[in-house]
């Protein structure tokens, strides 16, 4: 009942079956990254979310709908790190 009641809301809920979570270190700060696979529509049933953040600051980045996961992660992390960049945290 309650799987039918989430497929039946259109975008509004999203059924999650993939969840990854790892870190990366970068120019002596740790980031974490994690990407969310999940149902988007019958166009593009699979779609993956990611979000990336500095461990220290707590500075996220998060990136939305990518065919595939590592792209999502790669773009994440890369917003952090142009953010961390910008506010001069990053060592050279």
């Amino acid at each position: 009942m309650l799987f039918n009641i989430l497929l039946s809301a259109k975008y509004n809920a999203a059924i999650s079956f993939l969840f990854v979570f790892l870190q990366v270190n970068f120019k002596g700060r740790t980031i974490g990254y994690r990407a969310l696979g999940r149902i988007h529509s019958i166009d593009e049933p699979w779609v993956y979310d990611a979000t990336a953040w500095d461990i220290d600051s707590g500075i996220k980045a998060k990136v939305k709908h990518y065919i595939e996961s590592e792209e999502a992660i790669q773009d994440a992390v890369k917003e952090v790190i142009t953010k961390l960049t910008t506010q001069g945290l990053l060592q050279d």
